[in-house]
């Protein structure tokens, strides 16, 4: 690959970043937020009702992590074909 198609295949994967973290990451933080606050006992919840807040606020939790994980590797592969377009730069010299 030559530094041009570098450096698209990084702007692809900075694209890529921001639409899976507007339509992935921004509703999961918005329904964990709201079942983090349902979770706690002051909400006025209790029994079964608690609990199925707790679970939720948990499934939560997790896949926004996950999603922070998959956002910071697709972070990764960006700064990669950014040094990789500069090494084939640096080579053409």
């Amino acid at each position: 690959m030559n530094e041009k198609q570098w450096f698209t295949l990084g702007f692809l994967f900075i694209i890529t970043d921001i639409a899976f973290s507007v339509m992935f990451l921004g509703p999961i933080r918005t329904f964990a937020s709201a079942y983090s606050l349902l979770a706690n006992p002051m909400a006025g919840l209790s029994g079964e009702e608690l609990i199925a807040a707790n679970i939720q606020d948990a499934m939560y939790t997790s896949l926004s992590w996950i999603g922070y994980i998959i956002s910071f590797i697709f972070a990764i592969m960006v700064i990669a074909c950014i040094i990789c377009g500069w090494l084939e730069k640096e080579d053409g010299r």
